[in-house]
């Protein structure tokens, strides 16, 4: 099982930053050095008032992905801003998701799962980095 591709999705039902990122070095100390191929996701944050902009959730979790990426470098794929970043311009929804720095309408089922759409580009993104990590 350490030889498959990995995929680190976690923290978001309990975004304590200690207990994420402990949770987070013990998945990948498992892993390796016998595995390199894993991508660690950061977590999202929804639409609710205390996950957009200046909330207190919004800051916890934008504060755990930062660790993320600072412990994990290279493995390490800030979803989030992605996801943010490829709202529709067109939708109005999404626009005032985006001045929330919330995953837009569009690629959501409700306030915090993604949709077939948003997971297809989760999907790519993942692809995208676990062929730069194979090389």
């Amino acid at each position: 099982m350490k030889e498959w591709s990995t995929i680190l999705w976690f923290g978001r039902n309990n975004h304590n930053l200690p207990v994420v990122l402990d949770d987070m070095a013990a998945a990948v100390s498992w892993l390796a050095p016998s595995n390199n191929r894993y991508v660690i996701l950061g977590m999202l944050n929804g639409a609710g008032a205390y996950e957009q902009v200046g909330g207190r959730v919004y800051r916890v979790l934008l504060e755990a992905n930062e660790a993320l990426q600072r412990v994990h470098n290279g493995h390490f794929l800030d979803i989030r801003s992605y996801l943010v970043s490829q709202a529709n311009q067109n939708d109005p929804r999404d626009q005032a998701d985006v001045a929330q720095d919330v995953v837009p309408s569009s690629l959501r089922s409700d306030s915090i799962h993604l949709n077939a759409r948003g997971y297809s580009l989760v999907a790519e993104q993942v692809q995208r980095l676990l062929v730069e990590l194979t090389r």
